[in-house]
């Protein structure tokens, strides 16, 4: 493993093959810090047509609080098989989970909010709404959500806050007393990676900017 610094926080850098999500292989020097301090998220491959995805998870967890991530990208024109993460996630899989996921799961929807409960509970299922989203002008977006014990809103923009910004999405996580968001700190993970580890379906790499991130 190796780390790196962005937005204030230390983060690991995924390295290893066959590893889920996926699975796939992960390669640290496809998550790297530019020029300008931004995060480069990238798929690879390799001459023997081996293929590399990127994940960075910060070493300590985080609280709740405001989740905002400013991304430069043509995301709205992600291949089928790319997903682009932004989540937090206890390390066990079906509950303390908060997903933003930019995929193409359903072939009309192509960006995903999801909330799992605070305890692994076969009374208590995940919670998940989807969306159909186009950047009209440039490859810009921020993608936001706001996590407290009560409730969870998520939103996602057009452009960044710096510039003139329209909203493409919004959901508030209904909670019921059969529902409870998660409690606990819970680590920050950012992925680029492909769906059951097959490649692009045009064949091509891809990169994503991760120009900043805000939280608690």
């Amino acid at each position: 493993m190796s780390n790196l610094i962005f937005s204030g926080l230390n983060w690991i850098r995924k390295d290893g093959a066959g590893r889920g999500p996926g699975p796939n292989n992960w390669l640290p020097a496809n998550a790297t810090l530019d020029d300008s301090g931004n995060v480069v998220l990238k798929i690879t491959t390799d001459p023997q047509g081996n293929w590399y995805c990127a994940e960075i998870s910060t070493v300590l967890p985080l609280g709740f609080g405001t989740f905002s991530f400013n991304l430069n990208g043509a995301i709205d024109t992600l291949d089928p098989n790319v997903v682009l993460g932004m989540f937090c996630y206890g390390n066990t899989d079906s509950f303390n989970e908060i997903d933003i996921e930019v995929a193409r799961f359903d072939s009309t929807k192509n960006l995903y909010f999801s909330v799992y409960p605070d305890t692994n509970s076969p009374t208590k299922q995940y919670q998940s709404k989807a969306f159909a989203f186009s950047l009209p002008d440039g490859t810009y977006s921020q993608h936001q959500f706001d996590w407290n014990a009560n409730r969870i809103v998520f939103s996602s923009d057009y452009g960044h806050p710096s510039i003139n910004k329209g909203r493409m999405a919004t959901w508030t996580v209904p909670i019921d007393t059969s529902f409870t968001v998660p409690q606990t700190p819970l680590y920050l993970h950012i992925n680029l990676w492909l769906r059951g580890g097959q490649p692009p379906t045009n064949g091509q790499t891809v990169q994503v900017i991760i120009n900043s991130i805000t939280h608690p």
